[in-house]
């Protein structure tokens, strides 16, 4: 794989892996990348390009992270996931009672 965008992550995949690896959301790992480009910017770009390289002889020789290790997307916790169902569960009584107002 080539340095470039790729089906997992936005440059060479590495926030992705990484991501996928400590169980983290890959939006917190970009963003502490993006601090790091701007306090460091030289070693910064320096690592990434060796984290690339490394990933990207992870997938040549097929060490590729296991399957159920997908990296974090949302921020999702027990209690948003309740209030999650509350308002899915409020949105479905409003859809039913604007439909019983607009039979009559």
């Amino acid at each position: 794989m080539a340095i470039g965008t790729n089906k997992e992550g936005m440059l060479a995949g590495v926030c992705s892996r990484l991501a996928a690896r400590l169980k983290w959301n890959v939006w917190a790992i970009r963003a502490v990348l993006l601090i790091l480009l701007v306090a460091e910017p030289l070693f910064t770009a320096l690592g990434y390009a060796l984290a690339a390289f490394i990933v990207s002889g992870f997938d040549r020789y097929g060490n590729t992270t296991d399957a159920s290790s997908k990296p974090v997307t949302s921020l999702e916790s027990p209690e948003l996931a309740s209030r999650k169902k509350r308002i899915d569960d409020l949105e479905q009584r409003f859809s039913k009672w604007e439909q019983s107002l607009h039979k009559d």
